[in-house]
Parts: C-alpha cells; structure tokens; sequence
C-alpha cells in the first residue's frame, strides 16, 4: 500500500466510504481531464478524513463516480473543504449529476481571500501559498504527473494525495485568524453566499455562436466602410501602425505626438485643426470601436467560452481590495454594452436583470450624512437634479449639457477627484468642460454638498496621519490600507465600493432564499444581476428579482435603493 506522509492510502472507494463516513470535516480536491466542467471529465478523487486520518486517492473511470462516493457528498453530515471548489470542483460535480447542495461546503480559497486584509492583488492565495502562510508547511507540486486516465503511479498517487491532506487544518488555522481579526461574520457571509457563486458559474448566460458570428460579421463591415473613408483623406495606411497615422495627419495639418484614444479627443475639442484633419481623427476614433470588436471576439474566442449555446464566466467572490466580484474566463464585467444584445435570443426565455440604480453616490451620500444628497437622490432623474442643485436652477430648465456636466462632476470628484479629474472625465465622455470651468465647477459642487466635502477632508486627513489605515465594512471584513495605497481616494474608494460590495452580497443571498439563483441566474456584473428565465416566468421573475436586491442592499442602505430591472429577448443596456 502506496503511503504519503506516513498515511496510507486507500484506493478502494467502498473501504474509503466506510471510513469516511465516521468524519464531519473531510478535505477534498479532483484532478480531471481538462478544465472545463461542461465537457470533461472527473479523473481522480482525493479525501481526507479530519477525524479518522483516513486518506483516499480514487480513481474515477470513464467520468462515472461510484455511488458509494455520490452518497457521501450529498450527505448533510459532512462538511467538505477544498481549495476553489466554487469555480471547479463544484461545478464538475454537478455535471457529473452528484447534488452537491444537499453537504456543507467550505472554500479555503474564498476564505484566503476574506481573511487577507491587505494588497491582495500582490498576495497568491494558491493553495501552496496559502498552507505556507498558515500553517508553515510545504506543497511540493513539482512532480510531472502525466495524464490521469491510466493506472495511477506512485508519483501521481503522492501529487494527488498532498493537496488533500493539509486542507482541514488550513481551515482551523484560517478561522482562527478570522476570530483575531473580528473577521468571523464576514467569512460566514461569504461561505453563505460560495452556493450560489457556483451556482451562477455552472448556469452561464444563453450566447449562440451564430448570433455573435452575424453580429461580429457586421462590425467587419461597418470597419472596411470606416477604413474606406480614412483611405479617401489620408491615402492608404495601416490602421494599425500609430507612426503611419500620425504621418499621414500631419501631412493634412494636424500634428500631434500620440494616437492615444484620449489625446484624439483633446485634438477634436481643442479644434485647433483642420476640417480634414477634424474628419479623419472622427473617422479612425470610430473605426477603433468595431475593430476592437473583431479582435477579441473572434472564432477563437467562441470556440473557447461558448458550450452549448452558453457563456459561462466565473466570478471571484473577493479577489478585488474592495471586496467586490471579479469576473474571468470570459471577464463578463469586462463586456461591452453594445455587445449585449448578443447576450440571449434564444426561443422560450427572457434575459431579465437588475441594476442598482446610482449605488455608489447613495452610500457616499449615507456615509457622509450629506442631508442635501440624500434629499436630491429621492427624484427619479439624478443628475438632472443634481445638476439643478449646482446651477441653482429650477430641474426642467436644465439643458442636456448640464445634466452630462453634473454626471461628469458626481462620478468625477466622489473619489477625491480634483478639477483634472473632471477634465479628464469630461473629456472621455464627449463632453466640453474647459479646465477653468472644471475649477469652478467643482467648488460648486462641494458648497452644495457639504457632507460629500466633509467626507473628503476626513479621509485626506486619515491619508496624511502616521500609521496604517485600518475600514471596516458592513459584514465585519477588514481592509488595511498602507503605503502608496494610504490615499483619499483609495480610502474613499474602499469605504464606498466596500459597502456596495457587501449590498450586493445580500441582495444575491436573498435572491438565493428566494429560488432566484439555481438554473437561472448567470452574471454579477458590476451593480447589475443577470438571468435567463422562462418566458412565462419573467414578469413574476423580474418583480422577485427587485424585491430580494432591494432588501439585501437596503442592510447597509436603508432607506434610498433603486433598482432598474429590464426584460428582454436579449440583455438590455
């Protein structure tokens, strides 16, 4: 008998069941044939037993898992830990048919990422890296372990095996670190909410490969149309070589040193060029938009993201400083909003999602216990109000180009934004602030709201003190902000998005309550849910949708959540 670490190691699933039946804590980990739950398959399987010791490396043939192993993970008397089980092991568990719902689940690597205060972003919380942290132990995950489909070695057994054995007291010593840092409600939130994380990954959102191949076919068209047009003024070029570009403008009387998007811009606003010149920088700002199109949503792409007709990204419950989601393979946060109505189309569902409306700026008006904000903030169009609150205006008096200003000025400065802030913002955005008027504006802005000022002169404050700076958020996460992230805006930023964060968090918990998630759900992108429902279900669907948002966020906001829901045949922007 194979023995690792002095433990030896069961291969027979009917003695490993017997054994582990008498342990509540069991670590867990799989080796498969490839990483994507949807097509292939399950390999290998790995327990160890926290009570008994018992350690057992299965092999899993032709993907079919002895029901003797089905039975002990849809056991509610056990309680499994592994290390990114809701983005893997779960996920390939339920294609496998097992009811993983039915045991408790512990996520070492959710739990990582909850615990680590700090720079997270610099922090590998790999499994190696995360048992080296805690508990001062190596991983060796050098061994060359080949393919998994044939009779196990020695060597693969020990690979197999070493994942395993640490997981159980990896999970003590992280709870105990939770406890240290009154981090305890916290990590039970997000163990709470890993289900339905998983849930979402293993649902997708309907994406067919011939509806994104026509839409993508037309911004190949509407990109040779482009190119055709910036040909007939500055000649043939490559598209594609800034030198060329900026040549061939110089030639017709604008000469600038970038073909950066932003400075493009700052050349069109200027108006110190041209109207050729003014044309073709038009022309080749909106070439850019489809031929960025054509380059990443190509047949690779397809071939790679889309499995029977479905997108299916995952979502990392913590993985941002702020707490916030992130989204990979494919990054659905990352998806442009004039692609969305590629998202769907598929006969007998609806697309049905929920936005948090102006999120941010509500919990900063809480926050900053601006009563002025709070009180813009009950109109149905914002930043119009807003924007009559600067100007001192009467709401129906105030044009579009104000209202954009006053959106430009809230998303701007609520970060510790300065007047090149708003610059920049006005800029991108199309709009025609002068730097000059951006000053202005943005001392109108904070004698109208002076709890947002307030805000702002307390965290500068914090930012310039000795020491680190140490936030608290609403589930009793900690965030530590030092060095070069001991900023205002930094500080803003954690504050605020760390609370949206959260409210989110329970809005999904409570869709989850409600049977919202399972089969349906599919995205969290930035303040927005998403599911594919059926289509006599979507009336009802949505409603539920924006009650269960609006009692989750509204326990960390009570009082002012909006939220936008919209139903469609595809994703609506």
């Amino acid at each position: 008998m194979v023995k690792v670490d002095g433990i030896p190691v069961i291969q027979d699933p009917v003695d490993a069941c017997r054994l582990l039946e008498h342990d509540t804590i069991i670590g867990f980990d799989m080796e498969t044939t490839g990483l994507r739950p949807q097509v292939d398959s399950i390999a290998v399987m790995q327990f160890y037993g926290d009570n008994t010791g018992t350690l057992a490396v299965l092999q899993i043939h032709d993907g079919i898992i002895p029901q003797c192993i089905v039975d002990l993970l849809q056991s509610p008397k056990h309680m499994f830990i592994g290390h990114n089980v809701v983005n893997f092991d779960l996920a390939f568990l339920k294609t496998h048919g097992v009811d993983w719902k039915r045991a408790k689940w512990y996520d070492t690597l959710v739990a990582e990422t909850v615990i680590t205060s700090t720079g997270r972003r610099n922090v590998s919380v790999s499994l190696r890296n995360s048992v080296r942290r805690r508990l001062g132990l190596e991983i060796d995950k050098s061994i060359a372990h080949g393919s998994w489909d044939k009779d196990l070695t020695v060597e693969q057994i020990s690979y197999a095996a070493r994942d395993v054995i640490s997981l159980p007291a990896l999970r003590r010593a992280q709870l105990e670190k939770s406890r240290e840092t009154n981090q305890e409600d916290a990590l039970t939130m997000e163990m709470e909410l890993m289900p339905y994380v998983s849930m979402m990954y293993a649902t997708g959102l309907p994406l067919r490969k011939d509806i994104l191949t026509g839409y993508i076919a037309k911004q190949q068209v509407l990109a040779e149309k482009l190119a055709r047009e910036i040909y007939e003024l500055l000649g043939p070029l490559n598209l594609n070589s800034p030198i060329q570009i900026l040549k061939a403008l110089r030639l017709i009387g604008c000469s600038i040193t970038s073909t950066a998007t932003e400075v493009l811009i700052d050349t069109l606003i200027d108006g110190k060029i041209t109207p050729k010149a003014r044309r073709a920088v038009e022309l080749i700002l909106e070439y850019r938009k489809p031929a960025q199109l054509i380059k990443m949503y190509d047949e690779e792409w397809a071939e790679k993201f889309i499995i029977n007709d479905r997108v299916h990204s995952q979502f990392w419950q913590c993985s941002a400083d702020t707490g916030r989601f992130t989204s990979s393979n494919p990054n659905l946060q990352q998806w442009p909003k004039v692609m969305r109505e590629v998202i769907g189309n598929v006969d007998g569902l609806t697309i049905v999602s929920g936005d948090y409306s102006q999120i941010e700026v509500r919990i900063a008006a809480v926050i900053a216990q601006d009563e002025d904000l709070i009180r813009v903030l009950q109109e149905d169009d914002v930043h119009t109000a807003v924007a009559a609150e600067v100007y001192k205006l009467d709401p129906a008096t105030v044009s579009k180009q104000q209202r954009k200003n006053a959106k430009a000025l809230t998303f701007a400065l609520l970060y510790d934004g300065t007047p090149s802030t708003l610059y920049r913002h006005s800029r991108t955005s199309g709009g025609t602030l002068t730097y000059n008027e951006c000053i202005g504006m943005e001392k109108l802005f904070f004698e109208t709201f002076k709890g947002l000022q307030r805000m702002r002169s307390r965290a500068r404050l914090m930012a310039k003190r000795p020491g680190v700076v140490v936030i608290r958020l609403p589930n009793g996460a900690r965030r530590i902000l030092a060095g070069e992230n001991k900023r205002a805006s930094t500080i803003l930023n954690t504050i605020v998005q760390g609370t949206a964060a959260v409210g989110i968090k329970y809005g999904i918990l409570e869709a989850g309550r409600r049977g919202l998630v399972e089969g349906l759900m599919g995205a969290q992108v930035h303040d927005e849910l998403v599911a594919a429902v059926p289509d006599n279900e979507a009336e009802e669907y949505e409603k539920e949708l924006s009650e269960a948002m609006v009692v989750g966020m509204s326990k960390v906001l009570p009082g002012i959540v909006k939220v936008e829901t919209k139903r469609g045949k595809h994703w609506e922007v």
